[in-house]
């Protein structure tokens, strides 16, 4: 398996053995479209999403693998108080995450995290969808 999907494999552990203020189930996808039927239950998903390399040394690269985590859920009209839970709970997981060494992936290091978008308002406009990106990027030298 590819390094960058065994890290997105290794956070979905990680988020899946701690808890957080909301309860959800991490998996791992590639393309997280749900029905939107299904969205009242809080969507978690780990998305591999780059690979960049760079020159460490004469013999090494430096090689920066980025996972995105995704959180979604329908939202009930004029909920502001859900919307404050979720971007909190996006919150614990970047600093649940900051500094952590993966279990299953110890020598890849965490480097940073970034949460764009915090929310899409398009999608809370028009779906009544909350949606979330924190994206984790880890280093490995080879």
């Amino acid at each position: 398996m590819s390094i960058v999907v065994d890290i997105a494999e290794a956070v979905v552990t990680e988020l899946n053995g701690e808890s957080f203020s909301i309860p959800f189930t991490a998996q791992r996808s590639y393309l997280p479209v749900y029905d939107l039927r299904e969205m009242s239950e809080l969507k978690v998903t780990v998305i591999p999403r780059s690979v960049t390399s760079t020159l460490a040394s004469r013999e090494a690269s430096d090689e920066l693998y980025a996972v995105m985590i995704g959180m979604q859920k329908k939202l009930e009209p004029e909920e502001l108080d859900d919307v404050d839970a979720l971007v909190t709970l996006m919150e614990e997981l970047g600093v649940f995450l900051t500094r952590r060494t993966l279990s299953e992936m110890p020598d890849a290091q965490w480097i940073s995290n970034e949460i764009d978008p915090l929310f899409v308002g398009e999608l809370m406009d028009k779906l009544r969808q909350f949606t979330s990106v924190l994206t984790a990027t880890y280093r490995l030298i080879h």
